[in-house]
């Protein structure tokens, strides 16, 4: 699946939006959550080193372990 969010100045993440669907609406919908809820990065900057918002697209594989 492939997700796009962004990333604003405070490192959190926000807006997440399902580009590529696993197929499954309530794990895409988990997934957008998680990454709200989880993520955080290290912000964009502007060339005078100042902290900007960014979009980053996200691709993500879910794995099914059988027993």
């Amino acid at each position: 699946m492939r997700v796009t969010f962004s990333v604003e100045v405070n490192g959190r993440v926000s807006r997440c939006r399902v580009g590529r669907s696993s197929g499954i609406p309530e794990l895409d919908t988990l997934t957008c959550n998680l990454i709200e809820q989880r993520f955080r990065f290290r912000p964009s900057t502007d060339p005078v080193g100042r902290a900007i918002a960014d979009e980053v697209e996200y691709e993500h594989e879910w794995t099914v372990n059988r027993r």
